[in-house]
């Protein structure tokens, strides 16, 4: 029997090489090359991934923010109502103590053009009024050359002097009859008579009291 024939090693052209023969500088660029685009992929994912971390963290914190400066915006606003609030309540309080006050000063207030008009209204037919004083009683003790009225006119309020003109003789007790039916009246004396003239002093009570700035009594 014939021993096989040993085939040889014959040399394969056309294959892959088993070693890399390019240069170090070339094989740098290539690996360069392949490894940028992952390299940029990677850096673009991170910077995504760390804008959503952000984004996530800050977001939650501008909206709180937010609220936390419309609530301090509000805080504000509701403090300036509550001081406002507080000096109205203060001036108001201011007016309510002048108000009493003046209420108090002018409790015996007689009103002297109102107090005049009406004299010259009651006086008797051909009387024309000179002069016309008047005066509260707590102003002090009778002017020299008046009467003090307080004995006849007990708790007056105000007392008149009135000079008086006539054309023809007239009666005091015309004088006293006529003023008798002033507001208030409560006494009266004639100081002074002639044919011609009159002196009168007229005591008024606290039904001639103006009471204009009197709190009004509700029904």
């Amino acid at each position: 029997m014939a021993a096989p024939k040993t085939r040889g090693k014959h040399p394969v052209f056309g294959g892959a090489p088993r070693v890399d023969l390019l240069p170090a500088r070339q094989r740098a660029e290539l690996l360069h090359e392949r490894t940028m685009p992952r390299l940029l992929l990677a850096i673009v994912l991170t910077a995504l991934v760390t804008g959503l971390i952000w984004a996530a963290g800050m977001v939650p914190n501008y909206f709180v923010d937010q609220q936390l400066r419309d609530s301090t915006a509000r805080n504000r606003a509701a403090l300036g109502e509550l001081q406002n609030h507080a000096e109205v309540q203060q001036t108001l309080g201011g007016f309510a103590a002048l108000n009493g006050l003046r209420t108090q000063l002018t409790a015996d207030e007689v009103l002297i053009a109102t107090v005049h008009d009406e004299v010259a209204a009651h006086l008797p037919d051909g009387a024309t009024l000179t002069d016309f004083t008047m005066r509260l009683m707590a102003d002090g003790v009778p002017l020299p050359g008046e009467l003090d009225l307080q004995p006849l006119c007990t708790g007056a309020n105000a007392t008149l002097v009135l000079d008086v003109q006539t054309t023809q003789l007239t009666p005091a007790s015309d004088f006293s009859a006529a003023l008798a039916q002033l507001t208030g009246f409560q006494c009266v004396a004639v100081t002074g008579l002639t044919e011609r003239t009159a002196t009168v002093q007229v005591g008024l009570g606290p039904d001639a009291v103006s009471g204009r700035f009197a709190p009004e009594v509700k029904q």
